[in-house]
């Protein structure tokens, strides 16, 4: 590898053709090969800089990308989900109280999830950041269809920084579409809308920072609310086929009706396991508490609100392509609370189909046949997908919070 790497050396070799695109992968891959990571991400960047690329070498360019620089951040990444299947209690993870909601049985449940993530390079250290997240659930019984939502979500701001660490300032607009209408209109309806200020610091993989604060507007405007929210999350491997993601989250909010103040925390962890052949298999769970502190005589009870849920679940399932997965799985959340509405359990199943990735959409221009033969690189596509991410954990937690509000 050694030898590879001094025989392009020159800085000849690395012309503004084709050649030199190949001459600057050759010397990044022997580079990469000695562990020298740092001269490897510098000729891989030179080579996203150069005007083409033989056809045949394009393929090399990103799986070398992949191995040697596998936290940089793309300039396209996504992740979409459909999903069907059944809940016990659609009350869990509905945006309104139950005394309104008026869901009184199980429903068979369709829901669609999607992530989109540009982050274009300009060439210096900061980019602009456009992230869209659209959901869509719907439910399918004629008692729970008017607790169906459409969330219509994302972020707009810059990101400090390609590699790790890394540092993300944006503003995240978040509204939520309720298909039951309230005493004032039918529905659907807006139910709620926020407008928050997020920063997130990924120190490394294995340690994320992050808060958030912002005014969420409800159509019950007692309900509406300042809100500020402090967390950490990470991963860690296990074994050699077991990954760990966690994360833990506090928050407070300060409402119009005092009796909506709140102070809480979330803890939530994830174990993916790597079982033989394409199969895979994932075991989730957490436990939230949140205290209503000035709540006392609102919820027609002696004290204050308090409300504790745990969740769990487990999915198994295939992944039969780079970035695709298929699953079966079942969730549950039980919550117990001090005001007896507000207790209660879902058990849910779901089949899933997910496909995520990444891609950088500028580069070289790839020329057939521009070079005489193509080069064996010996490397295979990579990872292809989109690893899952801390936020991703709180997502998933934060869609069966029940009756919070406090963004999906």
């Amino acid at each position: 590898a050694d030898g590879a790497a001094d025989l392009v050396a020159d800085p000849r070799c690395a012309g503004p053709d084709a050649a030199g695109t190949r001459a600057l992968l050759v010397r990044a891959l022997a580079h990469h090969k000695v562990g020298a990571s740092a001269a490897a991400a510098a000729d891989l960047a030179s080579a996203r800089r150069q005007p083409v690329i033989d056809a045949s070498d394009a393929p090399a360019l990103s799986a070398l990308s992949r191995a040697a620089e596998p936290d940089r951040l793309r300039h396209l990444s996504w992740r979409l989900e459909a999903a069907v299947g059944y809940s016990t209690n659609p009350l869990l993870g509905a945006p309104n109280d139950p005394a309104v909601a008026e869901a009184t049985e199980g429903s068979g449940l369709v829901q669609l999830d999607a992530w989109v993530r540009l982050a274009p390079d300009l060439g210096g250290p900061l980019r602009p950041l456009l992230e869209l997240q659209p959901r869509v659930a719907r439910f399918l019984s004629s008692g729970a269809e008017g607790l169906s939502t459409l969330v219509a979500s994302g972020r707009a701001g810059l990101v400090l920084g390609a590699g790790l660490p890394r540092a993300t300032l944006a503003y995240r607009p978040d509204f939520v579409l309720l298909e039951q209408g309230d005493g004032y209109s039918a529905g659907p309806l807006w139910y709620y809308g926020a407008h928050r200020t997020e920063l997130e610091v990924e120190l490394s993989r294995s340690l994320v920072l992050f808060a958030g604060g912002g005014h969420r507007t409800f159509r019950e405007l007692g309900r509406g609310r300042w809100e500020g929210d402090l967390g950490a999350g990470g991963g860690a491997p296990l074994t050699a086929g077991a990954a760990l993601l966690w994360a833990v989250n506090t928050r407070a909010h300060a409402a119009n009706d005092k009796g909506y103040d709140l102070l809480g925390a979330t803890g939530v962890f994830s174990v993916d396991v790597r079982l033989p052949a394409t199969l895979w298999a994932r075991a989730n769970g957490g436990v939230g508490v949140d205290v209503y502190p000035r709540s006392e005589g609102a919820f027609e009870i002696a004290g204050v609100r308090r409300d504790l849920a745990v969740r769990a679940g487990l999915q198994v399932g295939a992944a039969p392509d780079a970035g695709v997965r298929i699953g079966l799985g079942w969730d549950m959340t039980w919550r117990d609370s001090t005001v007896p509405e507000f207790a209660a359990t879902d058990h849910r199943v779901t089949l899933r189909v997910s496909w995520s990735g990444d891609a950088d959409v500028a580069g070289p221009d790839a020329v057939e046949g521009a070079l005489l033969a193509p080069l064996g690189w010996g490397l295979g596509a990579g990872e292809g997908g989109a690893a899952e991410r801390v936020q991703d954990l709180l997502r998933r937690d934060e869609q069966v919070r029940p009756g919070c509000g406090c963004g999906l």
